[in-house]
């Protein structure tokens, strides 16, 4: 990663929840728009930051993604049942076997859902 991507990452990060926007992390790094746009589209596809949008004031904020987040998703991403079935090369829209008929990704489905509540 280059040095100006993890500043940017660091300062992302230390803002928190709150996050930062474009201009305001620009400035920090003291380049320009374009070049900060090329380093947010590396941090964005390594998965390290993400664009939360605030429609009622027309801005952008930029938050920095927990590792943490990253780790709980792939642990869910594991359990679906979908991934270790049999059926899943045939199983589709239209087929036999469906996400829509299956009764164990439904039971599954179930239980996440009031794992939530």
């Amino acid at each position: 990663m280059s040095d100006i991507v993890e500043k940017a990452l660091l300062i992302i990060k230390q803002c928190g929840s709150n996050g930062i926007s474009k201009n305001e992390l620009a400035e920090r790094l003291n380049i320009n728009l374009g070049i900060l746009n090329k380093v947010l589209n590396d941090l964005i596809e390594l998965g390290t930051i993400r664009e939360v949008r605030n429609p009622s004031k027309n801005d952008v904020k930029l938050v920095a993604i927990e590792g943490e987040v990253h780790k709980e998703f792939l642990e869910v991403i594991k359990e679906i049942p979908c991934f270790s079935c049999p059926n899943i090369l045939s199983c589709g829209e239209g087929q036999e076997a469906s996400p829509v008929k299956c009764y164990i990704l439904t039971k599954w489905l179930d239980i996440m859902v009031s794992k939530d509540h």
